[in-house]
């Protein structure tokens, strides 16, 4: 089931977002990050837990903990923490895609997520 979302939801967030051309505004990556979040509550009854992070605090839209509680060392695990960006194509001669808000605040946003990671237990 896994494998099956991670096959077929990078073709449908193209096509969603494609939808917005000619609009006032686009689509912002909020709405890709509810549709993916959306997406893995069906992984429930498998164990999953789904829930959004406290992004101040995490720096990240998502956090991802894969867990291995009956690892033969004892629990480890794997966090992964995601910062959705929409990348945004240029409108001049040479057309290119790049992401607009990469940044926000100054380097604020970089600077949260490190220090998450400091304080991670090794």
């Amino acid at each position: 089931m896994l494998c099956d979302l991670a096959h077929n939801f990078p073709p449908k967030v193209a096509e969603f977002l494609e939808r917005d051309r000619g609009l006032k505004r686009n689509f912002r990556e909020e709405s890709v990050t509810d549709m993916l979040m959306s997406s893995l509550v069906a992984l429930q009854p498998f164990g999953v837990t789904i829930d959004f992070p406290d992004e101040p605090t995490t720096g990240g839209d998502m956090e991802w903990i894969f867990a291995a509680p009956r690892d033969i060392n004892g629990g480890r695990y794997l966090r992964i923490v995601l910062q959705a960006k929409r990348a945004q194509l240029s409108k001049t001669k040479i057309e290119y895609w790049y992401y607009q808000h990469l940044d926000h605040e100054k380097g604020k946003q970089a600077d949260v997520d490190a220090a998450v990671h400091a304080e991670l237990p090794s």
